[in-house]
């Protein structure tokens, strides 16, 4: 199955990547492109992490990650979405991303 992910933020500078969801509200998605650890301080709610290949190949799917997780080192690219959006996207799932303007 192949997910279309419209009008997504992408972390492509230092400072982005460190922010991911922090700040942002309760219904929006960030794409991390190169991401070599996933974090989750400073949330205040749980989220959904999506790790990618480098041929947008879904790799695997971490439903529900609380607040201040660490996640595992060596990921191609992560897609972090609110709680509850990533319950139809499995691993061998292809996706596009469409960023924000």
């Amino acid at each position: 199955m192949t997910h279309d992910f419209t009008k997504v933020p992408v972390a492509d500078t230092y400072l982005r990547r460190l922010r991911g969801l922090i700040g942002r509200g309760g219904r929006t998605s960030v794409f991390i492109p190169r991401c070599s650890s996933v974090h989750t301080w400073f949330l205040s709610a749980s989220i959904h992490i999506v790790w990618v290949d480098d041929s947008s190949i879904v790799l695997e799917v971490k439903e529900s990650v609380a607040p201040w997780r660490v996640g595992p080192k060596g990921t191609p690219s992560v897609l972090e979405l609110p709680a509850g959006d990533a319950c139809e996207i499995s691993a061998g799932d292809s996706f596009k991303i469409l960023p924000a303007d």
